[in-house]
């Protein structure tokens, strides 16, 4: 997703802050060998990435949909 988004033009030239947090505590997590937590944050980046490209699939073709 991450490489798609920066191949069509589609990242913030400033992330939102909770986007710098989450990938943060991904970061610690795995730091402190925190597996739980790791996936915790890591679903939290996907979610987020996922609702800011939901509006361009009402005009494509949904993900995985072939």
């Amino acid at each position: 997703m991450l490489a798609g988004r920066h191949h069509y033009h589609l990242m913030p030239h400033h992330p939102p802050e909770q986007a710098l947090q989450l990938h943060t505590d991904v970061t610690h997590a795995i730091q402190r060998r925190d597996g739980d937590g790791a996936r915790q944050a890591m679903v939290g980046v996907m979610e987020q990435g996922f609702a800011e490209m939901k509006s361009m699939w009402g005009r494509t073709a949904e993900p995985g949909g072939g």
